[in-house]
This record gives C-alpha cells, sequence and structure tokens, in this order.
C-alpha cells in the first residue's frame, strides 16, 4: 500500500487494491482474490477509486462491510455469557487438564485450585498442554500496530488490509477525546527472532508520514497470533483428550471470523451435529503440505535452541555492569544463562531458559520482555508470564 498494493474493507464498503509501482506479483494477487471471492458468490467490484493518498493500479470494492472496536465486541459477548450463567475468572492460570476413566469428570489444575468440568477448550492463542505437539504445528507470530493523529487531512473511513510486501493495514479508532485516529498495522514477524523489535515502530512512522504528510504517532503496541503450518485453522478435539479436550488455534490474524467459525465447529462437536464444512478445521492440518512446512519451521526452531545456548556460553557475565536503561542481555554463569535486564531502575537477574522447552530467550527492546525464539513464550521483565504455551514464570536465577 503506498507503494505496493492494498486491500480495503470500510463501514460502508471493503476495497482490494494495487497501486501504480505494484509488481507483477502483486497485480496477480489482486486477480486471485477477485476470483477466489466470486468463486464462493461474494460480489466484488473492480475499481480505480479509493480515499487513499495515491491512485492505485487497480482495486476490488467489496460492499457492506463494517468496522467494529474488538473491546466493545468483548464486552458485550461477557455480558451475554454471564447473563446465561456462565463465569468468567480472571488473573488464574490454567497448568494442566487430567482426563482419566471415560464415565469421570475432566479434572483442571490452575493457579487457584483444580476444578472438575466435562469438556474442557483451550482457546488460548497456542495450546498450552503439550500431548498433541501443537507448539511444533503452529508459528507465533508478532506484528506492530501504531495510531496517528493526521494534522493535515482526516484520515480514510475504510479498512485496508494491503497485497504485497511490505504488508500495511488501515483503519480508524476514535480517540479519548473522540477525535479519529488512522491506525496503521505493519508486517509479522516470528516472535524472538528480531534483533532490533524497535526497528517495526520507526518503520510505520516512517511510511505513515510519507504517505499522509504531517502526522503525530499517539500510541503504539503489538498483538500476537499463530498460524498453522497447513495455513489452515484448527478447531477440534485434540489427540489424547478423550473427546473431551478440545482446542481452537491458528487464526492467522483472522480471529474476528475464524473465531466464530471455530466456536461453531466446537460447539457443533460436542453437542452430536454434523457440520460438513468443519471437517476442514479438524483435519487441515495433517495436510502434506502442512507437514512439509512443519518440518522446514521445525529445523529453524532447532537453530535457535542450538544457537541460543551457544551465545549465552560465549557472553560471561560481568558482575560490575548491568543493562542500560530499557535493555537486556543474556550471559552465562557457568552452565546456565542468565536474563539481566534493567526496566525503570529496577535491574532483574533471571533464568534466561524459557519454562516451556528450555529455548535461551531474546530481549524484546520495544516491549521490554523475554520472547522464546522456539515458540513464542514471552515473559515480562520481572519473569512474570505473559504468553504461552509455557505454563509457569521464570525463575531468579541462583
Amino acid at each position: 500500500m503506498g507503494e505496493r498494493a492494498a486491500e480495503i474493507g470500510g463501514c460502508a464498503e471493503g476495497l482490494v487494491c494495487a497501486t501504480p509501482t505494484a509488481v507483477q506479483e502483486d497485480g496477480e494477487a489482486l486477480e486471485r482474490e477477485r476470483d477466489a471471492a466470486r468463486s464462493v458468490g461474494i460480489d466484488v467490484q473492480e475499481t480505480e477509486h479509493t480515499e487513499l493518498p495515491f491512485e492505485p493500479f487497480g482495486a476490488l470494492v467489496l460492499p457492506e462491510q463494517a468496522q467494529v472496536q474488538p473491546m466493545s465486541v468483548l464486552g458485550a459477548l461477557a455480558r451475554q455469557l454471564r447473563e446465561r450463567g456462565g463465569k468468567i475468572v480472571e488473573g488464574c492460570r490454567v497448568h494442566d487438564a487430567d482426563v482419566g476413566p471415560p464415565s469421570a469428570s475432566l479434572t483442571i489444575h490452575t493457579s487457584a485450585g483444580s476444578l472438575t468440568a466435562e469438556h474442557c477448550v483451550l482457546a488460548t492463542g497456542t495450546p498450552i498442554l503439550d500431548r498433541s505437539l501443537f507448539f511444533a504445528k503452529v508459528e507465533p507470530s508478532r506484528s506492530y500496530v501504531s495510531a496517528h493523529r493526521l494534522l493535515d487531512r482526516s484520515p480514510p473511513q475504510g479498512m485496508y488490509v494491503s497485497v504485497g510486501t511490505p504488508s500495511r493495514s488501515l483503519r480508524t479508532a476514535t480517540g479519548f477525546d473522540g477525535e479519529q485516529l488512522l491506525i496503521v498495522g505493519g508486517p509479522s514477524e516470528v516472535v524472538g527472532r528480531a534483533n532490533d523489535t524497535t526497528k517495526r515502530i520507526r518503520e510505520l512512522d516512517r511510511w505513515t508520514a510519507e504517505q499522509f504528510g504531517n502526522v503525530r504517532r499517539i500510541t503504539w503496541w503489538a498483538a500476537q497470533d499463530y498460524r498453522m503450518h497447513s495455513r489452515i485453522p484448527f478447531a477440534g478435539a485434540m489427540p489424547r483428550g478423550g473427546g473431551r479436550i478440545f482446542a481452537a488455534t491458528g487464526y492467522n490474524k483472522w480471529g474476528m471470523t475464524n473465531a466464530v467459525a471455530a466456536a461453531l465447529a466446537i460447539s457443533g462437536e460436542i453437542l452430536g451435529g454434523n457440520m460438513e464444512w468443519a471437517k476442514v478445521l479438524r483435519e487441515g492440518c495433517m495436510r502434506v503440505s502442512g507437514v512439509t512446512d512443519a518440518l522446514a519451521a521445525n529445523v529453524e526452531v532447532a537453530k535457535y535452541l542450538v544457537t541460543g545456548w551457544a551465545s549465552a556460553e560465549v557472553a560471561r557475565e560481568s558482575k560490575a555492569t548491568a543493562p542500560a536503561e530499557g535493555e537486556g542481555i543474556v550471559v552465562s554463569d557457568g552452565l546456565s544463562p542468565v536474563a539481566l535486564s534493567q526496566v525503570d531502575g529496577k535491574v532483574c537477574r533471571l533464568s534466561a531458559v524459557c519454562t516451556h522447552l528450555g529455548g535461551v530467550l531474546r530481549w524484546n527492546t520495544a516491549e521490554r520482555s523475554w520472547d522464546c525464539p522456539l515458540h513464542g513464550s514471552r515473559f515480562a521483565a520481572d519473569g512474570r508470564l505473559l504468553e504461552g504455551p509455557a505454563v509457569n514464570d521464570l525463575p531468579e536465577a541462583d
């Protein structure tokens, strides 16, 4: 977008477009998008007119799209759950689930104690139970998003997702004072493998200024999601779960729609329904293409496992030197990698080994966190778990 191609969905319409400098591959991707939509009865229309501050090479319009505020949707869902007798427990972490005999209830082990249930659905980004090896079937990715005030113009009202690279997405949001802000999203990167996470934020700032002129960034944040190597989300009963433990994962940034499909598929499976389309979500992770990609991805995981330990062994700890404010380093204390960081003047000395499967963590400068390059677990500077599949905090270093 701006230099490549874009897909847009607005309050009243959606668009996919390619800019004048789009390369051949982007134009072909635009055509595939058009053909795929029309093959399933979605009435997309071709156009060259958008709200963007540049003339597109080509575009597809999808009418009657809606722009929603995710937290408002979540609040409404929570209210409906409570109205129907459901209970939401916050500040409680699930550690494990025991299946037991077929006639017995599941036992769910949590940080607040154990409880029993007839069924358990793990909708935790990536499933926290390793019995089905989902950590080896998904790739964790993190993408950065920034909110900007446009000082010389109004933001476009549509929702845009780019075709081609570097990927960009646009939408609007209402600030605390009622002002319309432009939200700009960037490309994804595998968690824990970027040398400089602040680079992504600088890239978003630079691109927004180039395309929209005089702008001021108000804030930024990041989001994490998981992509199945088969490219198809999984929703269904987990292997070795006795038909009573279910998982939903691999939304690949399309959670607003894939989560609904997963909920329908899993509830139908529990209640004995039969939806033919749901079989794809249960069986897609076993496709040959997915297996091939999984093998390649796990070779990469193995590489980071080895190099992480090797790098920690090389970097010996200096008792006299603490990291600079906002920085973190991994050093070696004997045979144990140690994570040293300083945030808000507090120096923390923790184990640098992920509590999931032993990967050596890497410091995320932008978010001041310890990230695992193997399977995407993340920890705060003080060791608190932020993201699974790990279920335990980092211990203090010996």
